[in-house]
């Protein structure tokens, strides 16, 4: 998946995020200072208060913990 600017994808599987966070090693904050965003927002994608974020951000997240991308996000749904 190509991050384009303003498409938004969903987590797919928000207990495989925060396994796959958990069997990197990584904690939370250096997850995001990897990828360049707040810790605050990866815990809100892994308790499922922020369902979605820029596709951009999913793949960096996917790539740092050592995920594939479609296992653990999905485009977001409109509406």
């Amino acid at each position: 998946m190509t991050g384009r600017a303003g498409v938004r994808v969903e987590v797919a599987d928000r207990d495989l995020l925060r396994w796959a966070i958990g069997e990197s090693g990584l904690s939370l904050r250096s997850v995001a200072a990897r990828v360049g965003c707040s810790h605050g927002q990866i815990g809100h994608l892994t308790s499922g208060r922020q369902r979605s974020c820029r596709a951009e951000l999913a793949v960096a997240i996917a790539s740092a913990i050592g995920c594939g991308f479609d296992e653990i996000f999905t485009t977001a749904s409109k509406g």
